[in-house]
């Protein structure tokens, strides 16, 4: 097999040098982050707290819909409209 310069040998080498190119390509914006953020010029910086807050409430009430779902859909009675229908009024008394 002839051998070409900047060319992998191998599978194992291509996923190895592909490893390689996507940690220098997360590594290097993070890094740009972390030194904004330490010099003080990074306005979003005060922010991605709470985004991050905002998105850890929003994936836990995903989950808790997926599971009330899953409940719904397995349920053998046939009176699981009324059974929502009831949570769902329930819920919106208790917020309101």
């Amino acid at each position: 097999m002839a051998e070409e310069t900047g060319r992998a040998e191998g599978l194992f080498e291509s996923l190895r040098n592909l490893a390689r190119t996507f940690v220098a390509l997360v590594q290097n914006p993070h890094r740009d982050l972390r030194e904004r953020n330490r010099r003080g010029k990074d306005p979003a910086g005060a922010n991605r707290g709470v985004l991050a807050a905002i998105a850890a409430l929003c994936i836990a009430l995903a989950v808790i819909l997926l599971v009330f779902f899953l409940v719904v859909l397995f349920w053998d009675k046939t009176d699981r409209l009324l059974a929502i229908g009831g949570a769902g009024r329930g819920l919106c008394q208790s917020v309101a």
